[in-house]
């Protein structure tokens, strides 16, 4: 007869199956970000000179998150010259001025760690470094250091270091502050700038717009020649060729630059929100605030950006955090616009239009509370742009959200909570520029062939940065763009497909086989020659190329927008999408038909850059008398009859496969951690149950020791499956 268990073993089990429960239910959520209150710091940083020069540098310290300075004594110094931040005070004077000078700097700041602080000045004065944190009586001072007389060991900079325990500081917290982090929307994404203003007579704008001197093989004011052709922005085929283009390549949205209601670009916009919309492709507006000739009053881009949010916020496509339209604005420092300018702007659109995100394009922190996010729109020297996203994440990573210094110490002074934003910042890659056709003399960055783009990508990836702006997709103008063209292919889209597949952590591709079967019809009354393209295969059928050639004083006529210039006797399309499964039709009309052969060749790429050719002799449709038609004839060619095959692209573009990370999650290495020690727990709590057991019936156990942890594992499925 066998016992029942035990009642200390029931309870046991009991209670290990109740810890199991609660460790489950303290795993820290990693499924979204939110607020979170942290302790905020109210201080002042007092620099006072008689040297004629000196600078002041703190390393580490509080995280600092909106400062401002006053100049309380020696502003009237001859030639004072300054340089001011929470972290770095430089000043200068004439050679062996002792004037005394002093300078406050008033702190909002968030817990950091301790201190360390390089005073240099010249061979004349001192310099004296106080900070007074605020409390129930005002300010009262903490710390006081000095550098005085001429060191040795630095002659001329005379440098001494300081080293400060902060806890003086960190024990006064002035009040709670709401703190916000990164929203999970901006994760890890890539962006590319891009540009809606071309217009051709022939496409759905009807005018010649932003292309000059345009030839076969050449554009007077582009640096390269588009692969889908002299395009027109307003064609809905043309924005889904780019659209599943750079999807494939890795790119989350593009940045269209706006420049006013009903301009040419803000209908273009209307297109591509409407495309974008299809394929789960995020749209926001660059909004160009810089304006040479007219610049917007604060009233018009109000007005402006209203109509944006109101008009395009609805779509789905339309870029939103935490439910808030995202705007990205060039240039805010332009036309002398200083940030009390676009607060009044944010302020006046949260009025009208509600809560929006703002990406501002400035390097400087004085805007710090007003944007959320910041980005510079280019740097062309791969040294400039690392040491300006160290500078980023140095001086412009948390700071005050929509309120001014002014109001936030009031609101702390009197005990109010306020708001600081982890802020959003993005690292600027770029393939080149040549702008040497539209400004003399230009500038110029060479591609070299496609390592100048790797190593703005390299640079970016080993930064830290998991936010990327390309610049651009389509600025040909000024020779930034990674669109497919004539002189590169497909090169640069690999690049970004295989670097945002690393920042990303990705390496599967679909695999893509787009096939073109033709079709034509000889209608012999019309003079008309009605060509068929079926895209049979898998993928969409990119830059379709039909080069048709006919024998001299043929006159032809074709009723197609996308017809480019070619060479005498001569005609070039350019259909720039042919989705999976989808039918186009070209019709060629003749004034009489030719006798002598006619020949198409045909180019075309799948989504991801491979190329294919073939070519079509039209020779027997027809006959030597046309008379001898009098119905419509049909010829079919399939796959089978003409031959699509692989070829080797001109520019050959190499793209590296990448074999991506396991990462296990937080979460996920908690759990496995916690079983492991219950295994432990459970397997010791059951083998010593049973050696009491034993001891007490006096007979050897035989039970070893796997027993208990197997015993034990199924133990802890069982809770977890409950």
């Amino acid at each position: 007869m066998k016992k029942a268990p035990s009642s200390k073993i029931i309870l046991l089990t009991f209670t290990i199956s109740i810890l199991v429960l609660v460790f489950y239910s303290i795993l820290p959520d990693t499924s979204g970000l939110q607020n979170e209150m942290v302790e905020g710091y109210l201080y002042k940083l007092i620099l006072e000179t008689t040297s004629d020069w000196t600078t002041m540098e703190i390393l580490g310290g509080p995280l600092i998150v909106g400062y401002n300075y006053t100049i309380t004594q020696g502003l009237d110094t001859p030639d004072l010259r300054y340089t001011i931040s929470p972290n770095f005070i430089w000043i200068g004077k004439k050679a062996l001025d002792t004037t005394p000078v002093r300078i406050d700097v008033e702190v909002i700041a968030l817990r950091g760690g301790d201190a360390r602080i390089v005073i240099k000045k010249g061979d004349v004065g001192s310099t004296k470094i106080s900070i007074q944190v605020w409390g129930d009586r005002g300010y009262s001072q903490i710390y006081s250091i000095v550098n005085e007389g001429t060191n040795p060991q630095y002659p001329g900079t005379n440098d001494r270091i300081f080293y400060i325990n902060l806890e003086q500081l960190y024990k006064q917290p002035i009040t709670s502050i709401v703190y916000q982090p990164t929203p999970k929307e901006f994760e890890k994404c890539v962006l590319a700038f891009y540009y809606p203003w071309y217009g051709t007579p022939h496409g759905p704008s009807r005018i010649r717009f932003h292309w000059e001197g345009v030839y076969e093989d050449s554009i007077a004011n582009a640096a390269h020649y588009p692969l889908l052709g002299v395009y027109d922005s307003q064609d809905e085929r043309l924005i889904e060729a780019h659209i599943l283009l750079a999807k494939s390549s890795g790119i989350d949205g593009f940045i269209v630059s706006w420049w006013g209601v009903n301009s040419f670009e803000d209908r273009s916009l209307e297109k591509i929100i409407k495309i974008a919309e299809k394929h789960d492709f995020k749209i926001t507006i660059y909004y160009e605030s810089y304006r040479l000739w007219n610049p917007p009053s604060m009233k018009q881009i109000i007005d402006e950006l209203s109509y944006i949010v109101v008009k395009y916020s609805k779509s789905p496509a339309f870029m939103k955090v935490d439910g808030k339209s995202v705007i990205f604005i060039y240039a805010v420092e332009s036309h002398e616009r200083r940030p009390e300018f676009w607060l009044r702007i944010r302020r006046s659109l949260e009025e009208k239009v509600g809560s929006t995100y703002l990406v501002g394009d400035t390097r400087s922190p004085n805007y710090l509370h007003v944007f959320d996010r910041f980005h510079t729109y280019i740097e062309l020297s791969r040294e400039v742009m690392k040491n300006l996203y160290i500078f980023y994440n140095a001086s412009m990573r948390v700071g005050l959200a929509g309120q001014d210094f002014k109001e936030s110490v009031e609101a702390l002074k009197s005990g109010a909570p306020i708001t600081v934003q982890e802020k959003t910042l993005f690292y600027t890659v770029t393939p080149g520029y040549d702008d040497r056709k539209i400004r003399s003399p230009g500038n110029y960055l060479d591609r070299m062939n496609g390592e100048t783009y790797r190593k703005f990508w390299e640079d970016a990836l080993s930064s830290g940065a998991r936010r990327i702006l390309i610049t651009s997709w389509n600025e040909l103008h000024e020779g930034t763009e990674i669109e497919p063209t004539l002189e590169y292919g497909f090169l640069f889209l690999n690049i970004t497909r295989e670097y945002s597949n690393i920042l990303k952590r990705v390496s599967a591709e679909e695999a893509v086989s787009p096939q073109l079967d033709i079709k034509f019809t000889l209608n012999e009354e019309k003079n008309e020659l009605l060509i068929r393209m079926l895209n049979s295969g898998k993928g969409a059928i990119i830059a379709t190329k039909i080069q048709i050639l006919y024998p001299p004083e043929t006159e032809i006529h074709v009723t197609d927008v996308y017809q480019q210039l070619g060479k005498r006797d001569s005609t070039i399309i350019i259909i720039p999408i042919i989705k999976e499964q989808e039918e186009y039709a070209l019709s060629l009309r003749f004034r009489d038909l030719p006798r002598d052969r006619i020949t198409m060749k045909i180019n075309y790429y799948s989504t991801n850059g491979t190329p294919y050719a073939t070519e079509v002799s039209l020779v027997t449709i027809w006959k030597t008398s046309t008379t001898t038609l009098t119905k419509t004839s049909t010829v079919t060619t399939t796959s089978t009859t003409i031959s699509t095959e692989k070829i080797i692209e001109k520019h050959v573009s190499t793209m590296t496969t990448t074999i991506s990370e396991t990462v296990i999650p937080q979460s996920i290495t908690f759990t496995l951690l916690g079983l492991i020690i219950i295994v432990i727990i459970l397997s010791a709590a059951l083998g010593y149950m049973t050696k009491r057991k034993t001891k007490r019936s006096c007979r050897p156990s035989n039970t070893p020791p796997w027993v208990f942890i197997i015993v034990s594992m199924f133990l802890i499925i069982a809770i977890a499956a409950a």
